[in-house]
């Protein structure tokens, strides 16, 4: 996989991971070529920007067929298209932009008035969820772009989710929900852990994954502390019905509770308890039903042998099928292969 990326090759083969072709785009969208690394570097493979295009490096570490993490520091001398499209995947990213701005300097002295540069920093942690959109990545002009991140598929998310002992949606979620604007407590650190260790081959996949294990363990525990001061911000009117309208939910996994019977344990109207679901959970309460539902199956899936029938009967679905399809389109995998990713946990 490595060789291929780095050559940057046109025509990938067919069998070409997911993993790879996101690493693959990323290296044509930011016109990356191979470079020599240094013999005391890290393992994993090294790029350099093409000189007709900018300046800079790129490296990038595959832990498996599902997760990656890289660095790179980019600064552009030329127009050009720095979009491509991607397949379905999360990423985690640690941005540092600097700014050159020039000021003239008046001196009667000379002819030509002397030039200064002055950088400005701004850092900031962003998460994304791509969903096969363009990805637009790279520095603007005049600025110099460092970054270094964590890439997930959707299969790397059911593993640390299980690890994070969360619901996968929960944590998508929670990446998603960083804009550059949160402060989540130790996640730059982590992030900048990544970035200067330098571990031999033996040890590398150890500590990279140990890394992303906690980048996603901080991402969830925030994300938990925030949900938990939303709440407190409630009356304890709208607090009483919304505990009740939950606590009815969970009780009624086995099938769909209509709305008009949700409106009548919260003893409120449909807007505004939609309203109350939608500013506490940030979902409906039939979306935040579904959860329930799926949460559940996860559950069952990784700590029990029931078939996926009995499953599929006690979250109230007529057909095991219906099921795996609603289980699919939630989390982008199987529930049977969820079981085999919690059974090798």
């Amino acid at each position: 996989m490595g060789d291929g990326i780095a050559g940057g090759q046109k025509n990938p083969s067919q069998t070409e991971s997911p993993l790879a072709r996101v690493l693959r785009m990323h290296v044509c969208c930011l016109h990356l070529q191979a470079a020599e690394p240094d013999v005391a570097t890290r393992p994993g493979v090294h790029l350099k920007v093409d000189p007709a295009w900018g300046q800079g490096s790129f490296w990038h570490y595959a832990l498996d067929d599902d997760m990656a993490v890289f660095s790179c520091e980019l600064s552009r001398t030329a127009e050009s298209n720095l979009a491509c499209l991607t397949p379905d995947y999360f990423s985690i990213v640690l941005r540092r932009r600097t700014q050159m701005t020039r000021q003239r300097l008046a001196d009667c002295a000379q002819a030509k008035p002397p030039t200064t540069v002055t950088r400005y920093e701004h850092a900031t942690v962003v998460g994304s969820a791509w969903k096969g959109q363009a990805f637009i990545a790279g520095p603007r002009e005049r600025e110099r772009l460092r970054t270094v991140g964590i890439i997930l598929l959707p299969r790397a998310l059911q593993r640390l989710s299980l690890r994070c002992q969360c619901d996968p949606l929960m944590l998508a979620g929670a990446i998603a929900a960083l804009d550059g604007t949160k402060t989540v407590r130790g996640l730059p650190e982590v992030l900048d852990d990544i970035e200067r260790a330098r571990p031999s081959a033996v040890v590398a996949r150890a500590y990279y994954e140990s890394k992303v294990t906690e980048a996603a363990s901080l991402i969830v525990d925030w994300s938990l502390k925030a949900a938990g001061a939303s709440h407190k911000s409630l009356s304890a009117v709208d607090r009483t019905a919304l505990n009740r309208t939950r606590r009815h939910l969970a009780d009624n996994l086995d099938r769909t509770v209509p709305t008009d019977e949700l409106c009548a344990v919260a003893c409120m109207s449909a807007s505004k308890l939609t309203g109350l679901f939608k500013a506490t959970e940030g979902v409906t309460p039939q979306e935040y039903a579904r959860a329930l539902r799926m949460e559940q199956a996860c559950k069952l899936l990784a700590r029990t042998d029931l078939p996926l029938s009995a499953i599929a009967s006690q979250l109230g679905f007529r057909r095991q099928g219906s099921f795996s399809e609603a289980f699919k389109d939630r989390f982008r995998i199987t529930p049977r292969e969820y079981r085999n990713l919690a059974s090798e946990r």
